[in-house]
């Protein structure tokens, strides 16, 4: 919650009265109850652990008034000696503002808490003091809270900053030096920072000074100073360039007719800064004046305990063997003091309502130092300050002060084995908010020679499950808590539990639920975890998504397998959670048949798979189940091979489907095949240059040559076909048979359909079609069973490596006289070989040949030209 205060709360008569009252309930309420509850069941949450040389980090999940409460923090040990405590300040000055984790990476911080309370609005600079290695960054003239501080001897203390600044003018004449590197604000005790002042900014601040605040003040100048010597003299700027080696004084009103009549481009600068801390014990600590002389870029520049004595009390610098003050920053009110939490109201932070906090507390001896963020969220109530107080009274505080809080508060940590640090609470805002200050933990011991401890985690999200391979977040840290690159070949993996785990690298597979201990190991250094994986005695019942499947030749369906949980969940399960298994119940045999056309001779084609959770159908129709087991849970769904539903339980239904899924036919309409409507001359034209194109690229139609999709016609466009045989054109090249010159129409007397005017052609050159005497195809007559035969055996001719086809054995057939003599020797042969059959004991020539028919004929004819 950035800074909201105007000069501090003024309090009427009425508001005292309030503000007692408010002090006596919160009181009562705070510290009747004496230590703090913590949620039952929140350790699963809750975790500490050290992430640096004398510094342990926590989350704890605390009770009060019935809801949960999240804190984060750290603990330091200042007596370890590689222990540093350090204000985090943007990189390009304290003109600008940064998130907190960018503030921690910038300078190497293990953690960080936000810091001084700033104004939202404007440039957002701190409102209070900046010491950094005894470079004063910034500093207040007037009163503030007060501020957190560490001393040359390693102690962290808590108390009121002071600062004194005096410019001398080459003629003698002094001004008093209002602020350092300050934005203007409204200080408590009324008086103001900048109007009619002379404030000091340096390159700590930025590339530029003040200016005129955007039009805040009108009578403005500045000095601008490099190397101890002005080097000009600017009116009412919009800001100056600081130099590197300089500073500018920025001056209004009274202070800058002082500046305008005392100082020309030539003239000598001369600075005496003093700065420092009143502790409560009375005593006074001063930043050391070469580093503060060093602070302002100029050699010019001096302190007063160079040109007289210093106060009762206050140090001189180190050598002196009195402490000096290193580092400070800002911050607000003070929560404990001597050990007991102050009962602290303040309505500019809503300090009697539940928000996200920020605070720094040490204890007596100013040797441990906590930094504590409260969150305020979903998961987390928040705290009022007297409850913040009680808190940090109860870790063991003697001293504790109040961060900004709000939107503010952010606390970044880098666990154990991380190379960054990351924020760690939810702050209120959603995200880290820009802030000018932060207090950084450094970890400043060398690398350690060897691997100190393995950290060794699930991934967030999600159940293990048996099956599953699990990749664990697995880290390494040193001997001084340091990062450690980790090969993946030194780790190993053992485990107790209910099966033999299988591990590679940081990746484990449990093959059945349970719970298992498992233990990481790079040497003589292991972690150990238990792992518990959901198996299948977790689950009340599995569930499949479609619970039935229905697919065409060569069609395919995702399967999503669910497993409703007995504890009431239900989770998604992934193809290596489960078994799946292809079931094929009784069907017609492929042989059957009412002999008409002759059943396929050979129809071993599959009939279903899986891959993966994906079911895929093949060419062989027919019905079964997939059995799907997950660890012993198991389920099934039905699923049916289907191309035509007016098919079921057809002689012809396998060979049909199985031309189906080679893309040579297609049904009439979505799902019928019509079987016992007759076949055109045309038709058969197409069906024959499609099969010999399949039979010539090993059961599929040539690449890059479409196949009709079922219930549709891939005839040309505008084709008026309706049968679903209509024409792909296709390039036979069967041993035996020679390719044939493309011809664009066929060479007939009559129109053949445009859907069939390739196939035509093509069998035409080839010399498969030769039509009828007169010169005509007839494309719509239906053909019989005779010309049929006759034209398969043109095939059959050219499939043949020997000279001719044998007719022995073929049966001869009761109305044989009633074959046309030039049809005879065919028929034969075609029966001889398997591709055709009569019904019963006789042949049928003159009755006209089915689509059922045909797709048994010449699904034999694929088979025959070595298609499977």
């Amino acid at each position: 919650m950035p800074e909201r205060r105007r000069g501090g709360p003024r309090w009427t008569g009425l508001g005292r009265k309030v503000r007692a009252f408010l002090f006596v309930v919160l009181a009562g309420a705070v510290f009747a109850g004496g230590g703090f509850p913590t949620v039952a069941g929140a350790a699963g949450g809750d975790w500490e652990e050290p992430i640096g040389e004398g510094v342990s980090a926590f989350r704890r999940t605390l009770s009060l008034s019935g809801k949960p409460v999240v804190v984060y923090g750290v603990r330091i040990d200042l007596t370890n000696p590689f222990v540093r405590l350090v204000p985090l300040t943007s990189a390009e000055g304290l003109g600008r503002k940064a998130p907190v984790p960018e503030l921690a990476r910038a300078k190497g911080a293990i953690a960080a808490v936000n810091a001084d309370f700033f104004h939202l609005t404007g440039i957002g600079a701190p409102l209070g003091p900046v010491v950094d290695g005894g470079t004063v960054m910034s500093a207040p003239g007037v009163a503030t809270w007060d501020v957190f501080g560490l001393l040359s001897d390693g102690r962290a203390v808590i108390g009121s900053f002071w600062f004194e600044g005096t410019l001398w003018a080459p003629d003698g004449s002094t001004h008093p030096i209002r602020a350092v590197n300050k934005e203007a604000y409204d200080p408590r005790d009324g008086r103001p920072s900048h109007a009619g002042q002379i404030v000091l900014y340096t390159p700590a601040w930025g590339e530029k000074s003040y200016g005129r605040a955007g039009g805040r003040f009108r009578d403005v100048v500045e000095v601008v100073v490099a190397a101890g010597v002005v080097r000009s003299v600017v009116e009412a700027p919009d800001g100056s360039p600081i130099p590197p080696d300089g500073f500018v004084l920025w001056g209004e009103g009274p202070a800058a007719a002082f500046l305008r009549t005392h100082f020309a481009p030539g003239d000598p600068v001369r600075l005496e800064l003093r700065a420092g801390m009143a502790l409560p014990d009375g005593s006074r600590v001063s930043v050391p004046a070469g580093a503060l002389a060093a602070g302002v870029g100029a050699t010019s520049a001096s302190a007063t305990e160079e040109a007289g004595e210093a106060p009762t009390g206050e140090a001189r610098d180190a050598s002196s063997g009195v402490p000096v003050l290193l580092s400070t920053v800002g911050s607000h009110r003070l929560l404990v003091e001597g050990g007991r939490p102050l009962p602290v109201v303040d309505p500019a932070v809503d300090g009697d309502k539940p928000r996200a906090r920020a605070a720094v507390a040490i204890d007596a001896a100013g040797r441990t130092v906590w930094l504590v963020v409260v969150e305020a969220s979903a998961e987390s109530r928040g705290m009022t300050l007297p409850e913040l107080a009680q808190y940090l009274a109860s870790l063991g505080a003697d001293r504790a002060i109040n961060l900004d809080g709000g939107g503010s508060a952010t606390f970044v940590a880098r666990r154990l084995g991380e190379t960054a640090p990351a924020v760690l609470n939810r702050p209120s805002g959603g995200s880290p908010r820009a802030v000018p200050t932060a207090i950084g933990v450094l970890n400043t011991a060398p690398p350690g020679d060897s691997v100190g401890g393995l950290i060794v985690r699930l991934p967030k999200g999600g159940d293990v499950l048996a099956g599953g391979t699990v990749r664990f977040e697995v880290k390494a840290y040193d001997t001084h808590y340091h990062p450690l690159a980790l090969p993946t070949e030194a780790l190993t993996w053992s485990a107790t539990g209910p099966a033999e785990i299988e591990a590679s690298g940081p990746a484990v597979r449990f093959p059945t639920g349970g719970t298992y201990v498992l233990t990481a190991a790079v040497g003589d250094v292991r972690q150990t975890l238990e792992v518990r994986v959901l198996g299948g005695r977790d689950v009340l019942a599995l569930e499949a998504e479609p619970a039935a499947l229905t697919l065409k030749p060569g069609g395919r369906t995702a399967l999503t397998v669910w497993a409703r949980l007995r504890d009431g969940r239900r989770i998604r399960l992934a193809p290596e959670n489960v078994t799946l298994t292809v079931v094929r119940e009784g069907t017609a045999s492929a042989g059957q048949g009412d002999g008409r056309g002759g059943a396929p001779k050979d129809f071993s084609g599959e009939w279903a798979r899986v891959e993966g959770l994906t079911v895929v159908a093949g060419a062989v129709p027919g019905a079964g189940r997939i059995e799907i087991d997950f660890d012993g849970a198991r389920t099934r769904i039905p699923v049916v091979v289907r191309a035509f539903d007016d098919l079921v339980g057809h002689w012809a239904e396998p060979a049909a489907t199985a031309l189906y899924a080679r893309g040579i036919v297609a049904g009439v309409a979505p799902g019928r095949f019509a079987p016992d409507k007759p076949l055109t001359r045309a038709e058969a034209a197409v069906l024959l240059d499609r099969a010999l194109g399949a039979a010539s690229t090993g059961g599929q139609v040539s690449a890059g040559m479409p196949a009709a999709a079922a219930g549709s016609s891939s005839a040309p466009s505008g084709s008026n076909d309706r049968t679903g045989l209509a024409g792909v054109s296709a390039s036979p090249s069967l041993t035996g048979l020679p390719a044939a010159k493309e011809a664009a129409r066929p060479a007939f007397r009559d129109t053949v359909p445009p859907w069939a005017e390739t196939s035509v052609a093509r069998l035409q050159a080839l010399g498969v079609l030769r039509g009828y005497p007169d010169g005509t195809f007839r494309p719509d007559r239906p053909v019989s069973r005779a010309e049929l035969a006759v034209l398969v055996d043109q095939v059959l001719a050219r499939l043949s490596r020997e000279d001719g086809l044998r007719t022995e054995g073929a049966p001869i057939f009761r109305d044989a006289a009633a074959i046309p003599v030039w049809a005879r020797e065919a028929v034969a042969r075609v029966v001889a070989a398997g591709v055709m059959r009569g019904t019963g004991a006789a042949f049928d020539p003159h009755r006209a040949a089915t689509r059922a028919e045909a797709a048994a004929v010449f699904y034999n004819l694929l088979i025959l030209g070595g298609s499977s």
